[in-house]
């Protein structure tokens, strides 16, 4: 009778344990997997979730100074960001000049799940034919 009480009492009380970041993965995942080659890396701060959901690398984010940032988001293969909006402050205050890297273009935000999604722009990188995220 145990497991039965559980499988009943548990939907309701586990949704109190299931981070924001979880229900952003899932909704972004579609537009993030149309984007992403295979092998193409997301940055962002929980990667179990979005590596799940993607079924892409994830890479945690990368705080550096612009070259170093540069040298390892390319290393890494890094095409897109998602960043928790509560996060975000705190984020660039660690980032010279208390700013995000000029390499993170904003490219929507979806304020029903907290999150900012940004394209990767690597300014020395040349445009790929059938790539719309490169400039």
């Amino acid at each position: 009778m145990g497991p039965l009480v559980v499988a009943i009492v548990r939907p309701a009380r586990v949704a109190a344990f299931v981070p924001e970041e979880i229900e952003a993965a899932q909704h972004e995942a579609p537009f993030l997997r149309a984007r992403l080659a295979p092998g193409e890396a997301v940055m962002v701060e929980r990667t179990s979730y979005w590596a799940w959901f993607l079924d892409r690398p994830a890479v945690h984010v990368v705080v550096a100074d612009s070259t170093s940032f540069l040298e390892r988001v390319r290393t890494l293969e890094v095409r897109w960001a998602v960043l928790p909006e509560s996060a975000i402050p705190d984020l660039a205050a660690h980032y010279p000049g208390g700013r995000l890297p000029a390499a993170l273009v904003l490219d929507h935000v979806d304020a029903a799940r907290g999150v900012r999604v940004y394209r990767v722009v690597d300014p020395e990188a040349t445009p790929e034919e059938g790539r719309p995220d490169l400039p």
